[in-house]
């Protein structure tokens, strides 16, 4: 699902990876980044990981990669997949995205923590992604060199096939079952910049065409058998509160099964109304009559805020880093010297996705779909009022 992750909860994370490779029951080859987390005083073995991490080629050719950030606009379903199939030498054409469920091995090896900010995902996974595929071509050109008794030198690659001495030539998807079976390499070479054939060069997304032609499935088109639809009237002014609330006309809507009042993060209140679908929540909130409580709630004025922005900008305060002789300033003359002020107002984060999120939980255990920026801190947040 686009901007959609579904959450479990593992912690910790280490420099140190390593590969780990097996063959799926259906058949194929699956390529796993697998990280060695260092144990934990309270925990007596190490974690485990799903095999089918990063990379899985399917017999078919197709080859369908994991992608650990979230994408909402920014491309990562399709640039970090570029980079694990340039080196790869994958066929761009069989290349399939998927977005990554929350787990720590898909954590960024940077942060420490399953994110997407800071634009670091490209520049944190570069490497990362770029010896996935190197190591996932060195082990399909071992098998064809073992099946045709040559040396893997003697092999070369280029979309999706291994090609060999005497003419010989097998696809990625005919070699994925026997290179499961291939030890994987510790060091391969990674590619020059002059022999990248997608890093760097105009590629169309991936998402592009199921997100014009309506075929990409977000969030909100999750449906589970017995769902419930909640949705929220928020206060307008944050800190509010109802006076009081008129539901009547929303109880008498057919499938309306709940209306109630919920504490806000802005410590104020909100009105929830649940339905068996969203079309009925969403009218039953539009028809509750609420008169809001905003007695005790500070009035925002742009104009004072601004204000005392500026006086507190010119006092001083506690000092984090100081690099080079600010006093080389007081010698620049006023006529060589250029000052700018920028204001900027406050602006809305706001996804074009509507912010939503889905739980199963069943008294043990809660699954979780949402479009999270922040997978592990979610899952965090989950665990603790669960």
């Amino acid at each position: 699902m686009s901007a959609t992750t579904m959450l479990s909860s593992e912690s910790g994370l280490s420099r140190r990876s390593f590969l780990r490779v097996s063959a799926t029951a259906a058949g194929g080859l699956i390529v796993a980044l697998y990280l060695d987390f260092p144990l934990q005083a309270q925990a007596p073995q190490a974690k485990t990981y799903p095999p089918d991490a990063f990379v899985h080629i399917q017999r078919d050719g197709k080859i369908v990669i994991q992608v650990n950030r979230l994408e909402f606009g920014q491309g990562v379903q399709t640039s970090l997949p570029m980079l694990l199939a340039d080196e790869m030498d994958a066929d761009w054409a069989h290349v399939v995205a998927e977005l990554a469920p929350a787990a720590d091995v898909y954590k960024d090896p940077v942060f420490g923590i399953q994110m997407v900010g800071g634009s670091g995902s490209i520049a944190h996974s570069f490497q990362q992604y770029r010896e996935l595929g190197s190591k996932t071509r060195a082990m399909l050109v071992a098998a064809a060199a073992q099946q045709w008794k040559v040396s893997a030198p003697q092999c070369r690659t280029e979309a999706s096939v291994v090609y060999g001495p005497g003419g010989r030539s097998a696809t990625y998807g005919e070699l994925a079952d026997a290179a499961a079976h291939v030890p994987v390499p510790e060091n391969v070479p990674l590619k020059k910049a002059s022999e990248f054939k997608l890093i760097g060069k105009d590629t169309r997304r991936l998402d592009s065409r199921p997100k014009c032609d309506g075929s990409m499935k977000f969030g909100l088109d999750l449906d589970l058998p017995g769902m419930k639809v909640a949705v929220v009237a928020h206060p307008p002014i944050f800190g509010g509160t109802p006076k009081s609330i008129d539901d009547k006309a929303a109880r008498g809507i057919p499938g309306v099964m709940d209306v109630f009042e919920i504490p806000t993060i802005s410590r104020g209140t909100a009105v929830v109304v649940v339905a068996d679908k969203f079309w009925t929540a969403k009218q039953a909130r539009d028809r509750l009559s609420i008169d809001w409580d905003f007695s005790r709630i500070e009035p925002a004025d742009t104009e004072q805020l601004r204000a005392k922005y500026k006086e507190l900008a010119a006092t001083p305060g506690n000092v984090a880093v100081t690099r080079g002789d600010l006093s080389v300033l007081d010698g620049i003359s006023a006529a060589n010297r250029f000052e700018a002020e920028y204001e900027f107002p406050y602006l809305a984060h706001t996804p074009m996705e509507p912010l939503n999120t889905t739980i199963r939980f069943d008294g043990d255990r809660a699954e979780v779909w949402a479009g999270s920026q922040f997978q592990t801190v979610d899952q965090m947040a989950i665990a603790e009022i669960a």
